[in-house]
C-alpha cells in the first residue's frame, strides 16, 4: 500500500521501531501492565485538567470527546487495585465459552453497523440513493457495507482477540457484550435527532448536542452497557439466548428492507428517462409565457441581496417583487400542487377529494398549465418537474401520451463532468455507509467527531481530474471546502440557459421550469457567489456585514443555514439576470412574460417580525419568492398585494387564453378563492414524500392567514388534525 509512497514509508518504518523500542522497556519493568495503567491514569488526569482549562478554545462537539477519552484512560489504574485479588483467583477458571459469547456478539454488531442500519437508510427513501444517469441497484451499498463491517469486525478485531491470552479473551468477551448494549440502546432508543440526512449521508444541518443530553445519554450508556457486562459474567446463557434473538430480529428487518430497496429499483428504473436534449423555445414575434420555480427559494432575503448587488435591479428591470405572498405549505409535495394548477389543488382542497391517491392529484396538477396551452396551440415545454409520479428521481412521465408537450431533463444531463462526479459520489458513499451505522451505535459524545461534517474523516476520496471535491466541508459562517454536486447540477441548469435557449421566428411558446439551486445551500465564494472548492470570505464579509435592507432592517446571518441559503439565493438570482440579459440582447425580452416563484419557504428564524411565538410559526417558512415581468414592462417594482403561490395559473394565462378551464376538472382558473375567506395553510410534521402516499396527507398544523402576512392579527392557528 506505501510503495509507492517513501516518505510513507519512513514514516512507518520509524515509528514501528520506536514502538517496538517502547515495547521492549516495558517488558523489562516488573510490572509492565501495572506501570502502564498508572501511566494512562496520569494521562487521563492531565487531559481532564488541559480540556477544562481550554474549554473556551475547544469546540462543543470536541470538548464531550475528549472528556470521555480521558475517563477511559483513568479507568484501568483503579480497577487493577480494586479488583487485584478477585482477578487473579478467576484467571485459572477463565470460562472456554468466551469464544461463543464473542462470536454471538460480533455476529451481531455486524448485522447492526452492515447491514440493518444502511438498509434501513436507504429503504426509507430508495431513489434517492440512484445516479439518474448511473443508475444501479443501491442493495449494492448494503452488500459492500456488509463486506466492511465483516472485514473489520470479523477480521481485523478477531485477529488480535485470537492472540490474547484465555484470561483476556474472557474479559474482552465482556467488553464486547458491554458493547452490543450501548449499541442496541444508541441505536433502537435514543436515535438521535440529526436532522434531514442526504443521498450523500451528511445532514442538512450540523450536528450539535445539548451538554445535558450527551452527559445524561453517557450515563446510559455506561449504566446499560455495565449491566450487559454483568448479564454475559453471570448469566452468559440468557446473554447467549438474547444476542440470538437480536441477531434473528435484525437479520429479519434488514431482509425486509432489502426487499423494499429493490421492489422500488425495480418501479425507479423503469422511471429514469432517456437522455433528451434540454431546450428552451421562445419566439421572437409571438407571445412568451415562462414560469421558473426555484425550489425553497426564500422571499425575505430578496430585499438585502438587490441592496447589496445593484445591478440585479437593472437586470430585473421590468419585474414586480411581491414580498406580500403565502404558500400552503412549507415542503414541495404540499406547495407544488397549487403552485402549478391552482386554488383548486391547495392541501385543503386535495384532502376534499379523499378517494384519489395523492399521487394522481399531483400529477394531474402538474398538467394543467402544459396540457391547456398545448391544447390551445402553444408551444409548450416542461423541464424538471418536481415529484412527477410522487418520485424522488425527476422523470417526465406525468406527461406521457401528451404528444404536444416537449418534456425534458436538465439537472444531472448538463454537466461537462458528470461521469466523474457519479465515480467520486459513488466511492464516497461505498466508504461512509458502513461508517454511518458506526455513527448511529456510538455514544452522542462521539458522533460529531467521527461524522465529521459529513465527510467521516476522510482524507482522500476526491477524483483527482476533478477540480471540486464532495461533499461541503463546513468550517465556519466565511470558510468551508469541498462542493455539494447536487448544488452544482442545479446550478449548472441556470447558468447553461442561454446555451440551451432556441429563438424561434414565430408561434407562441409556454415554458415551465422547476431549479433546485436555491435547495442546495452551500457556501460560495464571495462576491461573485460563484462555487469555490476552497471558500474563503473573512474579508468580503468584514466589509459586508451585516446585510441591511433599504429600509435599514438586518438580516440575521448568524448560523450555516442562514448564510448558506442567503448564498445560493444570491446566486440563483445572478444567474437568471444573465439569462434576462441574454433575452434582452436577442430580441425576447418585451414579447416573453417571466414569472419566478418558489414552492416554499425555509424556517431560519432570520427575522423577528416574521417569528410568532405564541403560534410556533415562522412565517419564512410559508413566504415564497414571486417576481412577475409583463409585456413591455419596465422598471423594477415592489407591491403589497396579497398573493399567493396558486395565484401563477392565471397570472400565466391572463391575457393569452379566455377563461381559461382546467382540462382535468371542468372549473374556471382565476383567483377568486383568494376573496372567499382566509387561506388554509399545512404543516404536517410528518412531510417526507414517502409518509403521504395515500388519499390525504398526514395529520398537520393547520393555519389560516388573510390579506397580510406580517400581522400577527392575521393569522390563526387552527389546531391539528
Amino acid at each position: 500500500l506505501l510503495y509507492d509512497s517513501p516518505s510513507g514509508l519512513v514514516f512507518y518504518w520509524t515509528f514501528n521501531n520506536v514502538f517496538a523500542l517502547v515495547k521492549n522497556l516495558f517488558y523489562k519493568l516488573k510490572n509492565p501492565g501495572f506501570i502502564l495503567k498508572i501511566i494512562c491514569g496520569i494521562t487521563g488526569f492531565i487531559g481532564v485538567i488541559a480540556c477544562t482549562l481550554s474549554i473556551d478554545m475547544l469546540d462543543g462537539g470536541y470538548l464531550p470527546f475528549l472528556l470521555v477519552l480521558c475517563a477511559m484512560l483513568m479507568v484501568p489504574m483503579p480497577l487493577q487495585i480494586l479488583f487485584k485479588n478477585r482477578m487473579n483467583n478467576q484467571e485459572s477458571n477463565v470460562s472456554t465459552k468466551s469464544d461463543l459469547l464473542y462470536l454471538l456478539a460480533i455476529a451481531y454488531i455486524i448485522i447492526l453497523t452492515g447491514i440493518l442500519i444502511p438498509s434501513s437508510v436507504i429503504s426509507a427513501s430508495p431513489e434517492e440513493f440512484v445516479l439518474v444517469t448511473a443508475p444501479q441497484n443501491p442493495v449494492h451499498y448494503v452488500i459492500n457495507s456488509m463486506y466492511l463491517s465483516i472485514g473489520f469486525f470479523a477480521v481485523w478485531v478477531s485477529v488480535y482477540y485470537y492472540v490474547l491470552t484465555p484470561k483476556w479473551k474472557n474479559n474482552i468477551s465482556k467488553i464486547v457484550g458491554g458493547i452490543v448494549g450501548i449499541n442496541t440502546l444508541n441505536y433502537f432508543i435514543f436515535n438521535a435527532k440529526t436532522g434531514i440526512i442526504t443521498a450523500d449521508l451528511s445532514f442538512d444541518n450540523s450536528i450539535a448536542y445539548d451538554a445535558k443530553a450527551v452527559i445524561l445519554q453517557s450515563l446510559a450508556c455506561l449504566l446499560v452497557g455495565g449491566a450487559f457486562v454483568l448479564l454475559v459474567t453471570r448469566l452468559p446463557n440468557i446473554f447467549k439466548c438474547l444476542i440470538i434473538a437480536g441477531i434473528i430480529s435484525s437479520l429479519g428487518m434488514s431482509i425486509y428492507n432489502i426487499s423494499i430497496i429493490s421492489s422500488n429499483y425495480t418501479v425507479t428504473s423503469s422511471r429514469i428517462n432517456a437522455l433528451t436534449e434540454p431546450e428552451i423555445t421562445l419566439s421572437k414575434n409571438g407571445r412568451n409565457v415562462v414560469v421558473i420555480m426555484m425550489d425553497w427559494a426564500l422571499s425575505g432575503m430578496v430585499p438585502y441581496i438587490f441592496e447589496e448587488r445593484p445591478q440585479l435591479l437593472e437586470q430585473y428591470d421590468g419585474f414586480t417583487f411581491y414580498p406580500n405572498t403565502v404558500s400552503f405549505g412549507g415542503h414541495t409535495n404540499l406547495g407544488v400542487p397549487a403552485l402549478y394548477g391552482g386554488y383548486e389543488y391547495t392541501p385543503a382542497k386535495l384532502n376534499e377529494r379523499s378517494s384519489e391517491l395523492l399521487v394522481d392529484k399531483h400529477n394531474e396538477a402538474l398538467r394543467v398549465l402544459p396540457v391547456l396551452f398545448s391544447q390551445h396551440g402553444i408551444g409548450t415545454t416542461v423541464i424538471d418537474p418536481p415529484y412527477s409520479d410522487y418520485s424522488e428521481i425527476t422523470n417526465v412521465n406525468a406527461y406521457n401520451g401528451y404528444n404536444g408537450i416537449k418534456a425534458c431533463l436538465a439537472e444531472n444531463y448538463l454537466m461537462t463532468d458528470q461521469e466523474l462526479i457519479n465515480e467520486q459520489r459513488e466511492n464516497a458513499r461505498l466508504r461512509n455507509f458502513f461508517l454511518y451505522g458506526i455513527v448511529r451505535v456510538s455514544p452522542l459524545c462521539f458522533n460529531i467527531v467521527l461524522y465529521d461534517e459529513g465527510t467521516y474523516n476522510s482524507l482522500e476520496l476526491n477524483n483527482e481530474y476533478l477540480s471540486f471535491d464532495f461533499p461541503q466541508l463546513y468550517h465556519n459562517t466565511c470558510s468551508s471546502d469541498g462542493i455539494s454536486p447536487l448544488f452544482l447540477s442545479a446550478y449548472m441548469v441556470l447558468k447553461s440557459m442561454p446555451d440551451i435557449t432556441n429563438i424561434v421566428e414565430s408561434g407562441d411558446q409556454f415554458l415551465f421550469i422547476d431549479n433546485n439551486t436555491t435547495h442546495e445551500p452551500i457556501l460560495l465564494q464571495e462576491p461573485d457567489y460563484v462555487p469555490k472548492n476552497s471558500v474563503d470570505n473573512n474579508a468580503y464579509e468584514s466589509q459586508s456585514s451585516p446585510r441591511r435592507a433599504p429600509d435599514g432592517s438586518v438580516i440575521k446571518l448568524d448560523t450555516k443555514e442562514q448564510m448558506t441559503h442567503y448564498h445560493v439565493n444570491m446566486a440563483a438570482y445572478m444567474a437568471l439576470g444573465e439569462w434576462f440579459d441574454y433575452l434582452r440582447d436577442n430580441g425576447v425580452w418585451d414579447n416573453t412574460r417571466i414569472i419566478i416563484v418558489s414552492d416554499h419557504g425555509r424556517r431560519l428564524l432570520q427575522f423577528d417580525n416574521m417569528y410568532y411565538e405564541d403560534i410556533d410559526l415562522d412565517v419564512e417558512e410559508v413566504n415564497p419568492i414571486l417576481f412577475v415581468k409583463d409585456y413591455y414592462s419596465d422598471g423594477f417594482k415592489v407591491s403589497d398585494a396579497f398573493m399567493t403561490n396558486a395565484d401563477v395559473p392565471t397570472i400565466a394565462t391572463q391575457g393569452i387564453i379566455d377563461n381559461p378551464i382546467n382540462p382535468f376538472t371542468g372549473n374556471p382558473i382565476n383567483s377568486s378563492e383568494k376573496n372567499k375567506g382566509p387561506m388554509l395553510i399545512d404543516l404536517p410534521d410528518s412531510w417526507k414524500l414517502q409518509d403521504n402516499m395515500g388519499y390525504v396527507f398526514n395529520k398537520g398544523h393547520w393555519y389560516s392567514v388573510h390579506d397580510n402576512i406580517f400581522d400577527r392579527n392575521n393569522w390563526e392557528y387552527l389546531g391539528e388534525y
